[in-house]
C-alpha cells in the first residue's frame, strides 16, 4: 500500500480491483456491519439540539480551517499514530489495561484545542495543486488526519465514555465529525478518507449509545451531512483530470487545433508519468514491460476508425483524412473515446444510491472492456471503475442512517414504557430514516423483546440487534 505522501490521485484508476492505493484501510472494510445495542429508554433532550455533533452557526468564526488543522498535526505528539494504532489493537483484543494506558497517552491539549478552533471556521480549503499538477498532485495531510487526528479522537471519545465523561466524549466526537466533513478536497480519494473518518466516529457513537448514561442523539445524528454530497462535488473534478494532466488537451478543448508534434507530446510525454504508477511500468526493464507506442503501435483497424471519425467530425473526404498525420487523427480519436468512457461514469453522479449502484456495475464492466480492448490509447487511464468506491460511501451513509434509526427506537421505548415498536411505522415523533442504499425502509422485526434492524439485500449486509434495559 502506498501512503498519501505519494501520488494520491492515482487511486482513482485502480478501483477496478477494489484497492484504494494510499488510503487508510481497515480489515472491517469488506465485512458486514453487525452490532448489538443494549439501550436505556431515553427521549431526545429538551432543547432538542442540546447535544450537537456539528458546531452551531452562532459559534462559527470567519476564516479558513486548513491552517489550523495543519497546526494540529504539528502539535500532535511525534509517535501519536503509532500509539493510536497500538491502542486500537489493544481495544479490539479487549486488553483494557493496555488500552487505557495508551489512550491516556493521547491526551494532547494543544492539538485538541486547535481542532476545536479549526472546526468553528466557516470554510476549509487546503488549496491543492490539481490544476497545476494534475494527477501528480500530493495530499500528504490525509494520512496524518486519518491515522493521527481522527484515530486519536476516536480513541479519546471511547476512553471518555468508559470514564463516564459523556459530555467530553460528545465534544471529541463533534471535533471528529467536523474534521471528517472538512476533508473535502473535490476528489474521490479525499471523499473516501472522509467516509472512513465518519465511520470511525460512528463506531464511538454506537458505543456511547449503549452506555446507560447516554443521551438520545437522534437529532444530532440526523444532522450529519451524507457522504453522497461530497461524492457529487468530487465527481466534478474527476471528469476533468484528463485536462488537468495536459495543458495541450486543455487548449484543444477550447477549440485550438493541435499539430502532430503537440499530439505526440500529449500522448507520449504527458502520459508517461502515469504509466509508472498506474500500469507498474518499469523504465529499467523496458524490453519486457514497455508500454505500447500510441501512434506506431496502433492497429490498422484503430487507425482506420480514427480516420473515419476524423473525416466525419471535420466534414472532409476519406482521401483528405488519409493525408492528415496519424498523430493528429489518432490523438483526436483517442480523446473522444476516452471522453465517452469518462462521461459514461460521470453522467451518473446525479443519481441516488439505489439508481447509481446497479448502473455502476454495468458501467464498470464496460469501462474494463474499453481499457482492455484499447491498449494503445494512453488516455484510457482516465476512465475509472468506481462501483466499489461509491459503495464505500453508500455503506457509510447507511450506517449513519441506521444509528439514527436505533435512536428512534429508543425514543419510542421512552414514550411507551420501555417497549419496542412492532413496526417502524409506529415510530412517529422521531421518524426512522430510510435506508439510503435501497431507498426503502430498513428491514425490521421483534422477537422475544429483541429488535433486529437490518439490510440483508445489499452487497454487504447490516444487522443491528437492539434490546431495552428494564
Amino acid at each position: 500500500m502506498k501512503r498519501f505522501a505519494l501520488v494520491a490521485m492515482l487511486v482513482l484508476m485502480v478501483c477496478a480491483d477494489g484497492v484504494v492505493r494510499g488510503a487508510p484501510t481497515t480489515t472491517q472494510e469488506a465485512e458486514s456491519d453487525v452490532r448489538s445495542f443494549e439501550l436505556t429508554p431515553v427521549a431526545p433532550p429538551t432543547p432538542a439540539l442540546k447535544y450537537e455533533l456539528l458546531y452551531p452557526y452562532y459559534q462559527s468564526i470567519p476564516g479558513n480551517a486548513a491552517p489550523l488543522y495543519l497546526d494540529a498535526v504539528l502539535l500532535m505528539m511525534p509517535n501519536a499514530q503509532d500509539v493510536a494504532e497500538k491502542a486500537w489493537t489493544a481495544y479490539e483484543a479487549k486488553d483494557t489495561k493496555t488500552f487505557d494506558q495508551l489512550a491516556d497517552e493521547l491526551d494532547m491539549p494543544g492539538t485538541f484545542d486547535e481542532l476545536d478552533q479549526a472546526g468553528r471556521r466557516t470554510y476549509c480549503d487546503f488549496n491543492p495543486t490539481f490544476r497545476e499538477k494534475g494527477m501528480m498532485s500530493l495530499l500528504p495531510h490525509l494520512n496524518f488526519f486519518a491515522h493521527g487526528l481522527e484515530m486519536s479522537l476516536r480513541l479519546r471519545a471511547i476512553r471518555q465514555i468508559e470514564q463516564g465523561r459523556i459530555d467530553d466524549a460528545i465534544v471529541s466526537l463533534r471535533r471528529g465529525y467536523v474534521l471528517a466533513d472538512n476533508i473535502n478536497e473535490p476528489v474521490l480519494v479525499s471523499t473516501l478518507v472522509s467516509a472512513l473518518a465518519t465511520r470511525w466516529m460512528n463506531d464511538a457513537v454506537a458505543q456511547l449509545m449503549s452506555d446507560p448514561r447516554s443521551p438520545n442523539l437522534y437529532w444530532a445524528i440526523r444532522e450529519l451531512p451524507p457522504r453522497q454530497t461530497a461524492l457529487r462535488r468530487a465527481w466534478d473534478c474527476e471528469t476533468s483530470w484528463i485536462y488537468f494532466q495536459s495543458a495541450g488537451l486543455k487548449r484543444f478543448a477550447t477549440g485550438a487545433p493541435l499539430s502532430a508534434d503537440e499530439w505526440r507530446r500529449i500522448l507520449i510525454d504527458d502520459m508517461a508519468p502515469l504509466y509508472l504508477v498506474i500500469d507498474n511500468y518499469d523504465f529499467k526493464n523496458a524490453k519486457t514491460t514497455a508500454h505500447p507506442d500510441p501512434i506506431k503501435d496502433a492497429s490498422a483497424d484503430t487507425l482506420q476508425k480514427a480516420r473515419t471519425a476524423y473525416a466525419q467530425l471535420h466534414k472532409v473526404s476519406a482521401d483528405d483524412a488519409a493525408k492528415v498525420d496519424s498523430a493528429i487523427v489518432l490523438g483526436e480519436f483517442y480523446l473522444n473515446e476516452a471522453k465517452v468512457a469518462i462521461d459514461n461514469v460521470g453522467k451518473l453522479r446525479v443519481l441516488s444510491y439505489p439508481q447509481l449502484l446497479p448502473r455502476l456495475l454495468q458501467v464498470d464492466s464496460e469501462t474494463m472492456a474499453f481499457k482492455k480492448n484499447n491498449p494503445t490509447n494512453p488516455l484510457r487511464q482516465f476512465a475509472a471503475t468506481l462501483h466499489k468506491a461509491v459503495w464505500t460511501l453508500a455503506r457509510t451513509d447507511r450506517q449513519t442512517a441506521a444509528l439514527a434509526a436505533v435512536e428512534a427506537l429508543r425514543s419510542y421505548a421512552a414514550a411507551n414504557g420501555g417497549a419496542l415498536p412492532k413496526s417502524l411505522d409506529d415510530v412517529t415523533e422521531t421518524p426512522v430514516p430510510e435506508n439510503p442504499v435501497t431507498g426503502k425502509p430498513f428491514e425490521y422485526r421483534v422477537e422475544n423483546d429483541v429488535a433486529t434492524l437490518s439490510d440483508t439485500k445489499s452487497e454487504t449486509p447490516l444487522t443491528y440487534t437492539i434490546k431495552m434495559r428494564k
